[in-house]
């Protein structure tokens, strides 16, 4: 599951271009502009190992790297799943950046069908180069997007991908909750109320980013105090998991994921084992994880007026995850307008610096 992340994980992972990559050195994209309900037209190209896709028939479209990244080899057990399970889906992989004949021997490995990133087609109709899924019907309507950084998310993925097999889209669109293209009103959580009039900015980040903790350390109170100086109705949140409820849970392994046990066991008995490492099974087979878990990352008090610290239950309603489908934290950012439209940051906040914090933020609130 090629994943790109921050941090411990910017070095890893954001240009080595997740989130399951970007080429070289352009610019990263996630289909601003795409999100349910957007119209796109799926191109027909050949695909090494297998037949070319076809346009107007339900689609599954996954942008991956398939060497070279963290846990790249879960896409294919991933989609070998899918291609299985769900004859009534076109399953299209497009590769983002890895060398073709690397691509090639994936193809014949996995028996999967992938289009090479020697072919810019469909990285062009979806505006996207990075790690993403999107679930698209027979009229080119995008109805699920997912860029899918954790396991629970690929899970929630499947039960879509059940669905809208079946074709139940009307099932599939009362369970989307992706954020929608940058512009389209987006869902609250219960405790991050949207357009209710004020402004919002969502942090999110957890213990396991140190880049995040540089960025605290380097003084984001402060920014975040600027940022109220200049818009004095911003509502600001700081998300992260409870210590607690990570504890509950798995945590660790080089993508830093966790959760409950139930979601690790899912994921096994749906992708198989080779789809995970061993601190998974480790922890599956004896409850033990080898990583400690890590300290806060949002410091208690210091803030400026308007700020919510909330540490939420990972997989309860005030998990990001499960309110917005959104998985980065390193560090995760939300900006929403009074109406509660949102803005971005899209893909992801690029600075590393708390003056970029306020960069960024002053250029979505102002456009």
């Amino acid at each position: 599951m090629p994943i790109f992340a921050r941090g411990s994980y910017l070095l890893m992972g954001l240009f080595a271009l997740l989130a399951l990559g970007a080429a070289g050195a352009q610019d990263v994209r996630l289909g601003a502009a795409l999100g349910p309900g957007a119209v796109v037209e799926v191109p027909e190209v050949e695909r090494t190992g297998g037949e070319p896709t076809r346009s107007g028939v339900p689609t599954v479209v996954v942008f991956a790297q398939v060497k070279d990244c963290n846990l790249c080899e879960a896409v294919g057990h991933i989609v070998s799943r899918w291609t299985r399970e769900y004859p009534n889906l076109q399953i299209v992989v497009v590769e983002n950046r890895t060398a073709r004949d690397a691509v090639e021997a994936w193809s014949q490995e996995h028996g999967l069908p992938v289009v090479p990133a020697s072919e810019p087609a469909f990285r062009r109709a979806f505006d996207t180069n990075l790690t993403a899924v999107y679930l698209v019907d027979e009229r080119g309507t995008v109805r699920d997007k997912v860029r899918p950084v954790q396991r629970a998310q690929w899970l929630a993925l499947d039960r879509q991908l059940q669905r809208a097999d079946r074709g139940d889209w009307e099932a599939v669109d009362a369970n989307t909750v992706a954020l929608p293209a940058v512009g389209g009103v987006a869902r609250g959580s219960p405790s991050v109320p949207l357009g209710d009039g004020t402004p919002a900015l969502v942090l999110v980040g957890d213990g396991f980013c140190s880049w995040c903790r540089q960025l605290v350390a380097d003084g984001l109170k402060g920014a975040v105090g600027e940022l109220h100086d200049r818009w004095p109705d911003l509502r600001v949140y700081l998300l992260e998991p409870s210590l607690e409820s990570l504890g509950s849970g798995f945590y660790g392994s080089s993508t830093y994921d966790y959760g409950p046990r139930e979601v690790f066991e899912e994921f096994v008995a749906l992708f198989g084992e080779e789809a995970v490492d061993d601190e998974v099974l480790t922890y599956l087979r004896t409850g033990e994880t080898v990583r400690n878990l890590p300290t806060p990352l949002w410091p208690d008090s210091g803030w400026a007026e308007g700020v919510t610290l909330l540490r939420y239950e990972v997989g309860g309603p005030d998990d990001p995850v499960v309110a917005w489908n959104y998985g980065d934290k390193e560090v995760g950012m939300l900006v929403f307008d009074g109406d509660g439209r949102y803005l971005g940051q899209v893909p992801f906040f690029l600075g590393s610096t708390p003056s970029a914090v306020v960069r960024t933020v002053n250029r979505l609130l102002e456009q």
